[in-house]
């Protein structure tokens, strides 16, 4: 598996760049068979342990570079949950609503989604979003971030 792993890498002074598949959140992957049973690594992670020691369980392995490829375990540090949550949100990553780079609505169209009295299969598709996300937001089950503990939408624009 080492030999595989390593020729994967490509090793610089600065980032040790992960060059084989890539997930979804754009963390390095590969399958490889860990006590007889085939599990999907992380590139970084796996370097850390190779390097480090063994990580316990809900350990988080941190990228001290902010690279998601990057394998060079002097860049790589170990915290919790709670550190990744709180270096990702100091890296400007994890906005929510339309700071997030995925949105594809303003919190204005969100408000505006939520007070429709029309159908939700009407709201989706002049919004060119699915009817889940409508339900979801009409349930104030996504963008939490715009009603208050009252039920009120804390946007200023929102006609009473």
């Amino acid at each position: 598996m080492l030999d595989s792993f390593w020729k994967n890498v490509r090793r610089n002074e600065g980032c040790w760049e992960w060059l084989a598949s890539v997930g979804g959140p754009g963390y390095g992957q590969f399958w490889a068979v860990v006590d007889g049973r085939r599990k999907l690594l992380t590139a970084h992670r796996v370097s850390f342990e190779l390097h480090h020691r063994k990580l316990a369980p809900g350990e988080c392995v941190l990228h001290r570079c902010d690279n998601r490829r990057c394998c060079n375990p002097d860049h790589l540090t170990v915290g919790t949950r709670a550190d990744n949550n709180a270096d990702m949100r100091a890296k400007g990553r994890g906005q929510k609503g339309a700071g997030n780079g995925h949105a594809i609505l303003t919190d204005a169209l969100v408000v505006a989604i939520h007070d429709d009295a029309r159908p939700q299969a009407e709201i989706a598709l002049q919004y060119g979003v699915s009817i889940p996300t409508v339900s979801m937001i009409q349930r104030e089950k996504t963008w939490k971030h715009l009603w208050s503990h009252s039920g009120a939408v804390t946007l200023p624009e929102r006609a009473a």
